[in-house]
């Protein structure tokens, strides 16, 4: 038997007016709160994003791990084999080569290059603590894959365990006799003369020229130390060299 449909607006008829119009108010507003959570949990629906990898992230969104650059490989893998085929000339090797010994590094190998520019070639190993950033440990650390230098130094002294040679610490220098490098006149030099002297490059060599055109002729080498940027220790490496001749007296 089909339902009748009549009986629906005999609820309704047995309301007054107002009930009818709560009722109906009260069904409104039930289906709109039904409404909203349905279209809350379930019709809306969030954006698809698609991330764009960065810089430094790969696909996935992971932080890429950074990769030497080929040229950087290559340049560590020339100065390892240079040390690797023999002893490196300190007066010659470049700054990728010095990079590779221990305890160098870019900084300090472009530190040694910029020395070797202003004050002329290392006349011995030792002279590389002079360098700003290198001390004693480090030259310890470097002196096995550095040539020997044709200077006024003694060789370093060795000692033999197990058959072994070791490297011990440099015997005292002295400087040279006069009789193996020549003469060095400071008053009358030229800058290329006075940058044969140890320790000096052309800025300190033309330093010592202008000093003696302004302040007249050394009366005595020892005064060489008068000029800026020349101390105790570069007059002490070229006492042996040094005269003033008939200028200073």
């Amino acid at each position: 038997m089909a339902e009748d449909p009549r009986w629906k607006w005999t609820v309704f008829s047995g309301l007054t007016r107002r009930e009818q119009q709560v009722l109906v108010f009260l069904i409104l507003i039930i289906g709109a709160g039904l409404a909203y959570e349905q279209y809350k949990g379930g019709w809306r629906r969030e954006p698809l994003v698609f991330h764009q990898a960065g810089p430094n992230e790969d696909a996935a969104g992971a932080p890429a791990v950074a990769q030497p650059s080929a040229s950087g490989a290559e340049r560590s893998d020339s100065a390892a084999k240079a040390i690797e085929d023999g002893l490196l000339d300190l007066n010659r090797a470049s700054a990728e080569q010095l990079e590779a010994l221990p305890g160098i590094g870019p900084v300090r190998a472009e530190a040694i290059v910029r020395y070797r520019q202003t004050h002329g070639p290392f006349r011995r190993v030792e002279d590389i603590t002079r360098v700003s950033g290198i001390g004693p440990k480090t030259l310890e650390a470097v002196r096995p894959y550095l040539q020997p230098l044709d200077g006024p130094s003694s060789p370093p002294a060795t000692e033999r365990r197990n058959g072994q040679a070791r490297i011990g610490a440099p015997e005292p220098t002295r400087p040279a006799p006069p009789d193996h490098l020549p003469m060095v006149n400071i008053n009358t030099a030229t800058v290329e003369d006075l940058c044969t002297l140890h320790g000096v490059g052309p800025v300190l060599a033309q330093r010592i020229v202008e000093y003696r055109r302004q302040h007249g002729p050394f009366r005595a080498p020892a005064e060489i130390q008068r000029v800026r940027g020349i101390g105790r220790t570069v007059f002490l490496d070229n006492q042996a060299r040094l005269t003033v001749g008939r200028a200073g007296r």
